[in-house]
């Protein structure tokens, strides 16, 4: 057995794993139905939305767009513990 011990700080906390539904395969499929397309626009308008909070934060805005959609209102507190370090 093989023990390797580092010297070095930790850093400990939450770690979120969000996957991130594409819609790539759909289109791919053909000919698409309303249901599909509908689909299609409520994942790019999360995608953006996304887009739109991280390039706040990054940006040092003082207002994030978090409630732009579902996805950034359920990241939030995610996004606020780290914000000085994102």
């Amino acid at each position: 057995m093989l023990r390797i011990i580092l010297d070095v700080p930790t850093v400990g906390g939450p770690l979120m794993l969000v996957d991130m539904a594409g819609s790539e395969n759909i289109e791919q499929a053909g000919q698409i139905g309303f249901e599909a397309k509908m689909q299609t626009a409520k994942i790019n308008q999360g995608n953006i939305a996304l887009k739109r909070v991280v390039e706040s934060i990054a940006n040092g805005d003082s207002h994030v767009p978090f409630r732009d959609s579902k996805l950034t209102m359920l990241l939030q507190d995610s996004f606020e513990d780290d914000k000085q370090k994102f």
